[in-house]
């Protein structure tokens, strides 16, 4: 029950199952909650390749979301370019994101890889044997 995924693609996801929620006859409550256990019902372990919040609708929704998954006791693995605190950074109403930083400051194990202060970019040890003969 593990699932790795871009995490623009997921939060597509996030709100296409919120979108057919919405559309349930008698729908109420938080639709994020919903999201959130329905997603924990389908995976234990979600792994999120590049976590980067660059849109409005993401950031609104990410904290609901999260403490959701959390508290149904999904683990959540992600990379990023930045830390939690440079997230959203200079984004629209970043105030009501701030949320869900502190949220990953409490609750999640943040490492640091230092690959940008190290001069290490860990993406480039495949030498240029291990290529296909394609060239791609």
């Amino acid at each position: 029950r593990k699932r790795r995924t871009h995490f623009h693609s997921f939060m597509l996801d996030v709100h296409r199952r919120a979108a057919l929620f919405r559309k349930t006859p008698g729908y109420r409550g938080d639709v994020f909650l919903h999201v959130g256990k329905m997603l924990a019902r389908e995976t234990s372990v979600l792994c999120f390749d590049e976590l980067q919040v660059t849109d409005v609708a993401d950031a609104m929704v990410l904290t609901r979301l999260f403490e959701t998954l959390l508290a149904e006791g999904v683990t959540l693995i992600a990379t990023s370019n930045r830390p939690p605190r440079d997230l959203y950074l200079g984004g629209i109403n970043r105030e009501h994101f701030l949320e869900f930083v502190a949220l990953l400051e409490t609750r999640v194990h943040v490492r640091d890889l230092q690959a940008g202060r190290s001069g290490h970019d860990y993406r480039r040890e495949r030498s240029e044997t291990d290529l296909p003969s394609s060239g791609f």
